[in-house]
C-alpha cells in the first residue's frame, strides 16, 4: 500500500454527512451538496469535490460517507 501525504492551501470547506448503507442515498446527498453549492455561487473551475467513505468493522454500526468541497 502506498500512502501519500500532501499539504493543501488553506480553504473554506463545506460538507455533508450521509450515514447508512452505501447506495442511492449517497448519490442523493452528493447531489444535494452540489445543488446547495451552485445556489450559493460556490462552485467554479477550481472547486474540488471529495467523497470520503468510512466503514466500521461491526456490521451493527452504520457506514458513513463525508462529502465535501473546497
Amino acid at each position: 500500500m502506498i500512502i501519500n501525504v500532501e499539504n493543501i492551501s488553506p480553504s473554506r470547506i463545506a460538507y455533508i454527512r450521509q450515514t447508512g448503507p452505501y447506495g442511492l442515498q449517497n448519490i442523493q446527498a452528493m447531489e444535494h451538496l452540489k445543488h446547495w453549492a451552485k445556489a450559493n455561487d460556490l462552485i467554479n473551475n477550481n472547486t474540488v469535490i471529495w467523497a470520503l467513505p468510512t466503514t466500521t468493522h461491526s456490521s451493527r454500526l452504520p457506514k458513513t460517507v463525508d462529502m465535501m468541497f473546497a
